[in-house]
């Protein structure tokens, strides 16, 4: 819940008729903090941060084995989304004692102010925690240290194994101004790959309804188009910039860099989830920049364009992790979307595609047969698989999840030199028309 600190008021002679009364500025808080505190140290520096949680991280809950993180909209009402959220799992009864849910509060100043909080914990502006910006040291609220909201996030994610060893599946997830975090940090965060590689957790991101995303290449829709894209002649500079696109990226992303970002991106399950009717190209959170514009006029449209554009861009095999759900008579409001059918099958009722260390979907394909030799390798691997022909392109990672080389137009070919590469243990990816396969060697 939000309450008003303070509004002026002022006729205006441009954008509104001097007949209307207009908001000019306008400064809210939330009513409610998260109860649950997560604290840490970086750089030496103690760091605080709010969330709410179904089972306390303090202490250790063997039967989880489903975690989902649902994040807040811009008016920062973690409360209001973790209850929702937990009203969606009542409605899956077989689930609720194998699953828990958390729902981190990114904090802005007019909170830290209102409710009086201690100086170590951090905040952000109204738009930067959105992007991974890094937290805010002002005048009035000084800080010892800036960090990005999603390197909280990591930490978060990472401090809940500790309560959660048994954990097999996450579901990461936000609606609004959460979905555009969501679709931002699954884009940029090592963690997925982390936690795959690490502790064999699968993971899926479901992105409800965001005004905006991360576009992954320069270009643009045509027109009214919903699937022709090209570099746009507008007078806006930085339409391409983070977190809009690939361009002039804030710190988080930047330990990435783009194309790691695409390549991540294009290798992690995602669920766009729209409501059809959340069609109002006049809603009052709309963003409407001239940069926000270039997606379309509304979020529904906004959410069928994106789509298209990654299929586009990443390629059509991205249709193998990527998926867009639409609910219809469903508009921009989270309790609906994450209660309907269609949301409580993507929350709850199905699996991640891709299980960690295993071959990925249903499809006919099989590449079972496959054998990865000599294993640990010095200079080259092989692959031996009766089903070569089908392998399209390969991807070596580092345990982080950084990709070290990668492979195209591979059909055909069972050698790879790996002489390039340091001592030590790496993935091997391997994408077919149909079909992911992970697996391990060493490097020697």
């Amino acid at each position: 819940m939000v309450t008003l600190k303070f509004l002026t008021w002022r006729i205006l002679h441009f954008g509104c008729f001097t007949i209307f009364v207009c908001p000019l500025f306008l400064t809210s808080q939330i009513d409610v903090i998260a109860e649950s505190k997560l604290t840490f140290e970086k750089d030496g520096i103690k760091i605080s941060s709010r969330y709410y949680s179904t089972h306390p991280l303090q202490s250790e809950h063997q039967g989880i084995t489903n975690l989902v993180i649902v994040v807040h909209g811009t008016n920062r009402n973690a409360d209001d989304y973790f209850e929702n959220m937990k009203t969606a799992l009542t409605q899956r009864p077989l689930k609720v004692s194998s699953t828990a849910i958390i729902a981190p509060q990114y904090l802005t100043e007019s909170d830290i102010d209102f409710h009086g909080l201690s100086e170590d914990h951090v905040y952000w502006s109204s738009d930067g925690w959105k992007s991974g910006s890094n937290s805010r040291d002002e005048s009035s609220n000084p800080r010892d240290i800036r960090i990005p909201s999603f390197e909280v996030q990591d930490t978060l994610i990472m401090r809940s194994l500790r309560s959660f060893p048994n954990l097999r599946q996450l579901v990461f997830t936000g609606h609004s101004a959460g979905g555009q975090f969501t679709n931002r940090y699954t884009a940029s965060s090592p963690i997925f790959e982390i936690l795959c590689i690490e502790t064999g957790i699968s993971s899926k991101s479901i992105i409800a309804n965001p005004g905006t995303y991360v576009y992954m290449s320069p270009e643009r829709r045509v027109g009214d188009s919903e699937t022709e894209f090209a570099i746009p002649d507008i007078d806006c500079p930085d339409y391409n910039e983070w977190s809009f696109g690939l361009e002039d990226l804030f710190v988080y992303p930047t330990r990435a860099g783009a194309e790691q970002i695409k390549e991540w991106y294009r290798s992690r399950e995602v669920v766009y989830l729209l409501g059809q009717n959340d069609n109002d190209p006049n809603a009052s959170t709309l963003p409407r920049s001239c940069r926000a514009m270039t997606f379309g006029n509304h979020r529904y449209e906004r959410g069928r364009i994106y789509y298209n554009h990654i299929v586009k861009t990443l390629g059509e095999e991205v249709k193998i992790l990527h998926s867009k759900v639409e609910i219809p008579n469903i508009g921009h409001n989270n309790f609906e979307m994450y209660n309907s059918e269609e949301g409580l099958r993507v929350l709850f009722d199905e699996a991640p595609l891709q299980s960690c260390n295993t071959i990925i979907s249903t499809k006919e394909i099989t590449l079972s047969d496959l054998a990865i030799y000599p294993n640990p390798a010095e200079f080259k691997i092989r692959i031996n698989n009766d089903n070569l022909e089908e392998i399209e392109t390969l991807q070596i990672m580092d345990i982080r999840g950084q990709v070290q080389l990668k492979f195209g137009e591979t059909r055909g070919t069972n050698e790879f030199d790996i002489s390039q590469l340091s001592s030590g243990i790496y993935w091997i990816k391997i994408y077919s028309k149909k079909k992911i396969f992970i697996s391990k060697f060493i490097k020697t």
